[in-house]
């Protein structure tokens, strides 16, 4: 019985150093292609909340207001601006019809924007320390009758890159369209794009 155990030893010492050879190369490889695809992804869940009178058809177009700082912060480049710009382009990219506001009130859904929480992080630190660094993003978009001035509905969207380190530089901006995506992705959900 010693003996078989011995014999063993070698056997498992074999199957461990294929595990540390070439196989271990490739996990290692694998885990790393991992974490640069997972690495720096936006991650929150949107809450909406529709009027119960509300009658979202009938909509033939949208427009979409300049977002509203909420946050009492100066920003080192146009934080606002490039929401804007990412809703207006992601509204067309999904098929609606955008409007630059000079139409007629008919058949239009408004979509006013605040920002409520921007803060840009750091890469350097969420790579450095696990939790540090993140960047967050969180807006509120009404959703408005432009005939009445009604408010329809609203979606919020709360996003943070808390994860992926040196793979998350540019999440500052990333995740000005990832809020902006998360707004359509929910309006469609809502009113089918014409």
């Amino acid at each position: 019985m010693g003996g078989n155990a011995q014999e063993t030893v070698p056997k498992l010492s074999g199957a461990v150093q294929v595990i540390r050879g070439n196989n271990m190369r490739k996990l290692t490889v694998l885990f790393i292609l991992l974490l640069a695809l997972i690495g720096g992804c936006a991650t929150g869940t949107p809450v909406v909340s529709i009027d119960k009178d509300a009658s979202l058809s009938g909509y033939k177009a949208v427009e979409v207001t300049p977002v509203v700082n909420e946050t009492d912060t100066t920003f080192e480049f146009d934080v606002l601006g490039e929401i804007t710009t990412q809703l207006k382009l992601n509204l067309t990219k999904a098929g609606y019809v955008v409007t630059d506001g000079g139409q007629s009130a008919d058949d239009i859904l408004v979509i006013r924007t605040y920002l409520l929480i921007y803060e840009p992080g750091n890469a350097l630190q969420r790579f450095a320390v696990p939790g540090a660094g993140k960047t967050n993003c969180t807006i509120r978009s009404l959703l408005v009758n432009k005939k009445t001035g009604k408010t329809q509905g609203e979606i919020l969207v709360p996003k943070e890159i808390g994860t992926g380190g040196l793979y998350s530089i540019g999440a500052d901006t990333r995740i000005l369209g990832d809020v902006a995506v998360s707004v359509v992705d929910e309006l469609k959900k809502i009113i089918k794009p014409q």
